[in-house]
């Protein structure tokens, strides 16, 4: 391992992060289509997304929903930045997503995975690319390093790890019983929403999105299907690989979420020569909305070489306003109470970001 970074080494962000906080409308145009990969006679969805000439394949493995992910302004805003300074080919692994479904009792084995990176791949027409994997992809996209070094111009392991279960010689894992219990809550709380608190503490409280996220994971797989993916998961051990992998290796890792303890990244630095550990502030599972600058400016640097950007002086913002016609005469017709819930009808169709927490966008408000 390199070293680690800290926080305080990556407080240059690239972009406002105010577009978290905005209703579920489509921001700017990028065009992509949904294809399909052969994969046997199986067919593996997947996405090209930019035309850089750098190419890199983004997977989050199980939990990936390719098409529905676009109607979620933080998960799009993601994309596209990672778009700027690569070609992006992400896809759903089979049984999830737009892919081929599978039975639960059929799911492959996890070290399959990796073939659905080398069958997008293909597909793409990309000899060479550089794979960012997140959470459950990481096993796979280690296998795929190490038995396909020619294809992998760099390696980036995001919030994943090498093993679930602890060992002998791996105690940071979980015991077999904390993974079935973990494999149960899952199970009975998905689709419905009910631990994105959890997963996102940054939008707790948010229903609109906690709506949206709980539409995400439906459209993913169903609940049956997510605990045999789970079982599969658990029986993860891909240490033996990491010696193996001689592609540039960048660990990100966010050690306050809950899910993915730092001692998991830890250990994958330690054992791939010359890997790279960066640890960043956030308690999400996943980088969409909390920081998201430190993550894409981290990645970018990594793969393409570029310096850090100073933060601007200048920004480019926009200022809606907006005026409900003859308010005092509905006020007055209406009464109090039903004036108030025509006002938080407006505020959700035309809502104004509140303060953006730690990032270096200003606060804006709004006056009805």
């Amino acid at each position: 391992m390199q070293g680690v970074s800290t926080p305080g080494e990556l407080e240059s962000p690239t972009f406002c992060s105010v577009v978290r906080q905005l209703p579920f409308v489509n921001i700017g145009t990028l065009e992509t289509t949904t294809g399909y990969a052969l994969l046997g006679d199986q067919r593996v969805a997947y996405q090209i997304i930019g035309d850089r000439p750098i190419d890199a394949v983004f997977t989050l493995g199980f939990w990936s929903s390719i098409d529905v992910e676009w109607e979620d302004p933080g998960h799009r805003l993601f994309i596209q930045q990672l778009a700027g300074f690569a070609r992006i080919i992400r896809f759903d692994q089979r049984g999830a997503g737009a892919s081929d479904p599978m039975a639960t009792d059929a799911l492959p084995p996890w070290e399959s995975y990796a073939d659905e990176i080398e069958a997008v791949m293909e597909a793409a027409g990309s000899n060479e690319a550089a794979i960012i994997a997140g959470g459950t992809a990481g096993p796979a996209a280690m296998l795929y390093a190490a038995t396909r070094p020619e294809r992998v111009s760099a390696l980036v392991l995001v919030q994943t790890t090498v093993r679930y279960l602890e060992d002998d010689d791996y105690p940071q894992g979980w015991s077999r019983q904390q993974a079935l219990e973990r494999q149960a809550r899952f199970r009975d709380a998905w689709g419905t929403g009910e631990r994105f608190d959890q997963l996102y503490p940054s939008r707790a409280g948010d229903e609109r999105l906690q709506s949206w996220h709980a539409k995400l994971e439906r459209s993913i797989a169903g609940p049956g299907a997510v605990q045999r993916y789970q079982a599969i998961e658990a029986e993860t051990d891909a240490r033996s690989l990491l010696s193996s992998i001689r592609a540039p290796t960048l660990v990100v890792h966010r050690p306050d979420t809950g899910f993915a303890p730092l001692a998991w990244g830890e250990y994958i630095a330690d054992h791939i020569a010359g890997a790279r550990l960066v640890t960043l502030p956030g308690r999400d599972v996943a980088p969409w909305y909390e920081n998201p600058e430190q993550t894409l400016d981290v990645i970018e640097e990594f793969i393409v070489g570029a310096p850090k950007r100073e933060p601007a002086d200048r920004r480019l913002a926009s200022v809606l306003f907006t005026d409900i016609v003859d308010s005092t005469g509905r006020a007055d017709a209406l009464g109090d109470r039903r004036w108030r819930t025509v006002l938080d009808l407006h505020d959700t169709l035309a809502r104004i970001p509140s303060p953006v927490e730690r990032s270096n966008c200003p606060p804006l408000s709004a006056t009805v």
